[in-house]
C-alpha cells in the first residue's frame, strides 16, 4: 500500500521507522480478522500522529491509547476491530518501589537505570512517576513478574510490590 510506505518513509526520517512498521503490522492483524492488539509503550506525541495517519488508513479500525493515567508521557495505543463488543487489555501493571529515604535518595534516573540493568526494552515500560519514598512504575504485564523477582534482588534496600501490595 502506497499510505503505509509514507507512513513508515515520515517516520524513518524522525528515527521511528520501526515502530511505525510494528503499529502497521499489528493493525493488519487486526484487519486480518483479530480482535484487537496492543503495541509498547511509547512517547505519545509519535504515537498521537500515527494514530491520527492509521485512522485514515483503516477507517474500519478503532484506534485508542492509554497511559494508565490523565497525560502520560508515555502511551500504549491499540488496534481494535469496531464490531468487537469487548473490553480490551491494554497489559499495564502498575507497580510499586519502596525505600527508606533515609538511607537511598533515588531519583527518576536512578530507577530507570536499574529497571534497563534487568536487560528488557524500554518499549516494556511507561512512564515512572517518582514519590518522596517511592515510586509507581507502569509496566507491560508479560514482564511484570521478572521485574518484581528481579529488581528486588537485584536492588539492595528497595521493595517493589504490585499495585495488590504483593511481592
Amino acid at each position: 500500500m502506497a499510505d503505509t510506505s509514507k507512513l513508515i518513509r515520515y517516520f524513518e526520517a524522525s528515527g521511528s521507522g520501526e515502530e511505525a512498521r510494528r503499529m502497521l503490522d499489528l493493525a493488519e492483524q487486526v484487519v486480518k480478522g483479530k480482535p484487537y492488539r496492543v503495541c509498547d509503550f511509547y512517547k505519545s506525541l509519535p504515537v498521537l500522529l500515527s494514530r491520527m495517519q492509521l485512522r485514515l488508513l483503516y477507517p474500519e479500525l478503532l484506534v485508542q491509547s492509554y497511559g494508565d493515567y490523565e497525560g502520560a508521557e508515555r502511551i500504549r495505543i491499540a488496534f481494535v476491530d469496531s464490531h468487537f463488543q469487548g473490553t480490551v487489555d491494554m497489559g499495564i501493571i502498575p507497580l510499586k518501589v519502596s525505600w527508606d529515604p533515609r538511607f537511598r535518595l533515588l531519583n527518576h534516573r536512578d530507577v530507570l537505570g536499574s529497571l534497563m540493568g534487568l536487560g528488557i526494552d524500554r518499549s516494556k515500560f511507561g512512564d515512572i512517576i517518582m514519590g518522596p519514598r517511592g515510586a509507581q512504575i507502569l509496566v507491560d504485564s508479560a514482564v511484570a513478574d521478572f521485574v518484581v523477582q528481579k529488581f528486588y534482588k537485584d536492588c539492595y534496600g528497595c521493595c517493589i510490590c504490585n499495585s495488590d501490595g504483593v511481592r
